[in-house]
Parts: C-alpha cells; structure tokens; sequence
C-alpha cells in the first residue's frame, strides 16, 4: 500500500514583531518599561487563533487578520515579564519577548544631615546622621535598605515619607527605599561617608624643618603627627605611604607621630588608618627628590 509523502515544509511559527507601552514608546525585547499597559504585535501564518502567555501563562487570545495580529496586555505584577505567542491550531511559538516593568515605585527624592545639610546622591558627608525623604505611591508599608540591609520601616503617609538613619559604618552606602505591598524598588542614592578621622596635621624631615603638602623634600625619613578626634576608645593608626602599611602609631591624649625610615625617590601619599572604624585621613603629599 502505497504511504503518503510527508510534507519536507514546517509550520511557520508566530512572532512578537513589535511592543508599545500606552504611549506608543517602544518598549525593546530585553528593555524597560514605567508603564504596565502594552501592546504587543506581529505575523501569525497559517494560524487560525493564538494565545498570548505571559510567563508561561495564558493572558488572552487573538484571531490574526491578514497573517497578522495585535493584542493589548495589562500587566498585573512589576518585575520580568516572557512574552509568547503560541498558535492553537500547531502548537508553534514565537520566540519570546523579555520585558522588565516597574512602575508606582517609591522614590528616594533627597537626604540631608543632622544640620539639614543635603546630602547628593554620589556625595560625601561627615555626619552619621541623616534623614531620607522621598514619594511613595500606592504604597502601605517601606524598607529602608542601606547596602541591601533592612535598616527600618516607614508607614508613607499621603504618598510621602520620610526617615531617619543612623550610620553604623563609614565608607560607602547605597540607600534603596522598597515597598513592602509589591516589591518595587526606588532608585539606589549613593553616599559615601567619614567621619571621627584621624588626621595628619604635620610632617617634618630629619632636621625638623617642615614639609608642607604637596611639597618636596631630599630626607628619606620624616616624621607625620596629627590628632585623633575620638579619644573614647584607644586606637591604632595604619600609617600608609601609597596604600601600603609603612608602620603604625599609639595616639596619646588625641596625638600622634610616626617615624618613615628609608623612603624612595618619587611621589608619596600618606594616609592615617584608624583600627577601629576604618576612617582614613586627608592624603598628605610629598614629593622625595634625589639629592
């Protein structure tokens, strides 16, 4: 009995062509979108019905016109959304669209410190203590992150907030407001913060004349003095010359002094490094010269 030929010719698939947000924006496969309603489009041959999935999910279903199609998709959550269209007749998808949505997120809208000094996102203070402010839309409850770590929560009231923060550490802190009721996230506000320093406040060479910062110098050893501001609790300094432990000083009723022995021709950069915070100083540069 003779067998049918079997078609060598595959269904073509369906395909995501295109995403818009609610303003007509694209919104790019892999890309970013504020707004959670969008409609996605493209071609559909040999196909009577698709269904649209949304992470795996059925959202809707779309008759093509004319080997194309169109479909306006309301998105519930904010996160990473796969988009796929999959025909009902054979099965075939497109390949899948990627979309990341945030929207309604709270917002970090400034910080200052304890003077009310503003405090810029990617500025510098002094001060351990500060108070973020910001929005919060549709939002009950916020997390305060600081370096991805719970801080406190804040109750928004009539779509604005407001918190203060006590830093535990210097060094860097990336701040993050976070709703509670969906996840979203603000924006990071990044400060970096010092405070209780030591301080370098002199340097003499061999014979006790005085090397200013930024100044040079043919003595190979030299002496650095400063203070330190917290005299509560003993300490240690690490005296680096160009990031590299030279030697290490005992403050005694707010002072110090370190000795450098044997310093090479070129460019310092000397810091003091507290042991008990890890606050580094003011850099205080000396240039030694042959002699």
């Amino acid at each position: 009995m003779p067998t049918r030929p079997q078609s060598t010719q595959e269904m073509a698939s369906p395909s995501i062509d295109n995403v818009v947000d609610s303003q007509g924006a694209p919104v790019s496969d892999g890309g970013f979108t504020r707004d959670p309603e969008l409609t996605l489009s493209g071609a559909a041959v040999d196909t009577q019905v698709l269904e649209i999935l949304d992470n795996g999910t059925r959202r809707l279903m779309v008759w093509p016109e004319d080997d194309t199609w169109s479909a306006q998709v309301n998105l519930i959550t904010a996160g990473s959304h796969s988009f796929i269209a999959r025909s009902i007749d054979n099965g075939a998808e497109s390949e899948p669209w990627m979309i990341n949505a945030s929207w309604n997120e709270p917002v970090i809208e400034g910080v200052v410190d304890s003077q009310g000094v503003p405090v810029s996102d990617g500025g510098f203070t002094r001060d351990p203590e500060l108070t973020l402010s910001g929005a919060a839309v549709d939002t009950q409850v916020l997390e305060i992150l600081d370096n991805g770590t719970r801080r406190l929560m804040v109750w928004p009231e009539d779509d604005t907030w407001s918190a203060q923060v006590n830093l535990i550490t210097a060094g860097s802190h990336s701040f993050i407001a976070r709703s509670i009721d969906n996840g979203a996230e603000s924006e990071p506000w990044m400060i970096n913060a010092s405070w209780n320093e030591p301080r370098i406040l002199g340097v003499v060479d061999s014979q006790g004349v005085p090397v200013p910062n930024g100044g040079s110098t043919p003595d190979t050893l030299l002496t650095l003095s400063g203070t330190v501001v917290d005299e509560t609790r003993p300490d240690v300094l690490d005296i680096l010359d160009n990031n590299l432990l030279m030697a290490r000083a005992f403050p005694f009723e707010g002072g110090w002094d370190a000795q450098l022995r044997g310093l090479t021709v070129g460019d310092h950069s000397f810091t003091a490094r507290s042991n008990n915070n890890s606050a580094v100083s003011e850099p205080w540069l000396i240039t030694v010269t042959a002699s």
